[in-house]
């Protein structure tokens, strides 16, 4: 298979995130849930799926590093920028989730519910993704017990096993990682007008729990419900398109571990 198709399947998954801030072209429900299905697809059909088995993300035992932010950030483009202003005057919780996730660097884990095969059966898929740059990042899914880690830097892309101690890798030509850049920065946008959208807010029971809400209903997606923590506004949930989202963690830190391949894995 083609780089440029394992390089769509990862801008599928880094960006991103934020349900309500990228591009949804091909899509039939939230960023997130495109982003598990475009990876998970390109997975089983690529020769490191055939040859390695997918496991658990490479744990190297070593401390979080704080990464600076760059001077300007490259993916908030004016236009992006008058959006979530304008999101975060009406629903400021949902508006810094939109600021937070389309900014570098980055990292956020999440635990997605979805009805994946649309029997009424929820599926949980677990995903973290970690940018320290543009061309520097990470994403390691676990959907139905089969864990996937890809990761990005110096100009190469791995897939991780650790159980089989293997990281399958191709060297990225400065073609392949200008295009990937140029994909990520373009599908960074707006996809619903948020001066058109209503907003609401309030304190709601969900998932046997009081939160503070905010719903934004809009005409390109729907509703889309926010939970956060009642007294400290700490994000918790966001629903939208049937699926559920929710947020572990979200941080400016980028553990620098995540890049490195243990020395006593093989190179493929």
């Amino acid at each position: 298979m083609k780089m440029k198709r394992l390089l769509s399947a990862l801008l599928a998954a880094i960006v991103v995130t934020a349900a309500g801030c990228s591009d949804n072209s091909g899509a039939d429900t939230t960023t997130t849930t495109a982003t598990t299905t475009a990876a998970e697809t390109e997975a089983t059909t690529t020769t490191a799926a055939e040859t390695t088995t997918a496991a658990e993300t490479t744990e190297a035992e070593t401390t979080t590093t704080a990464t600076e932010a760059p001077a300007e950030n490259p993916l908030m483009t004016e236009e992006l920028r008058t959006f979530i202003d304008a999101v975060k005057a009406e629903a400021p919780v949902y508006g810094d989730f939109l600021e937070k996730t389309s900014s570098i660097p980055v990292t956020m884990a999440i635990n997605q519910e979805i009805d994946m095969m649309g029997d009424g059966q929820i599926t949980t898929t677990y995903m973290e993704i970690g940018m320290a740059s543009l061309d520097s990042f990470y994403v390691s899914t676990d959907s139905l017990g089969a864990p996937m880690n890809i990761v990005i830097t110096d100009g190469r892309y791995y897939m991780v096993s650790s159980d089989e101690k293997t990281a399958l890798y191709m060297e990225m030509t400065d073609e392949e990682a200008a295009e990937m850049n140029n994909s990520m920065t373009a599908s960074v946008k707006a996809n619903f007008d948020a001066s058109a959208a209503k907003y609401e807010t309030g304190e709601a029971e969900f998932k046997d729990a009081t939160y503070y809400y905010e719903k934004i209903t809009t005409e390109e997606m729907g509703e889309i419900m926010v939970y956060a923590d009642a007294a400290t506004k700490e994000l918790k949930y966001v629903v939208s398109q049937g699926v559920t989202m929710e947020i572990v963690n979200i941080s400016a830190d980028v553990d620098a571990s995540k890049f490195e391949i243990p020395e006593d894995y093989t190179l493929i």
